[in-house]
């Protein structure tokens, strides 16, 4: 299988506009201090608020280039989703916010159809690739050798 499936085309889709999104409010919100202080939660000051989104603003770009990894089929972006789907559940339940249980709802879905059948065809496939040549790593069993891949005990 070397076509991409369809869930992880979206999912990687997905990923990269919500990356865009959240870097444009950041963006926004940066260099309009009355947007900003929409978005303090409460206790927080501006100051906080705007040390904070140099922070996110990378965590956006790494998020971008987690969904290209995925269009690309990298193993090391489909694992990054299932991590920012366990923070996002700690962070949320840490905080009691249900906003961030949500999305941690949506990243474990994205997450889970990303291990499906095909999807784990497609990165095996695209991992293979990259491994150098050997038995085991070119999709096919050994063709000679004392190693035929049976077991006897």
């Amino acid at each position: 299988m070397s076509k991409r499936p369809l869930s992880v085309t979206l999912i990687g889709i997905f990923v990269i506009v919500q990356a865009a999104l959240n870097l444009f409010s950041l963006s926004a919100a940066r260099s309009n201090p009355e947007l900003l202080t929409q978005m303090l939660p409460p206790g927080a000051t501006p100051e906080m608020l705007s040390q904070a989104i140099p922070i996110a603003m990378f965590a956006s770009v790494v998020i971008g280039l987690i969904g290209i990894g995925l269009l690309r089929g990298l193993n090391w972006a489909r694992i990054a989703m299932v991590a920012i789907a366990i923070l996002a559940l700690l962070m949320g339940v840490m905080q009691g916010n249900p906003v961030m249980l949500l999305s941690a709802a949506l990243q474990g879905g994205l997450a889970f159809l990303l291990y499906r059948r095909q999807a784990s065809a497609f990165f095996d496939l695209k991992r293979r690739r990259h491994l150098p040549p050997g038995p085991g790593n070119d999709g096919n069993p050994p063709s000679s050798g004392s190693n035929t891949g049976t077991f006897v005990a």
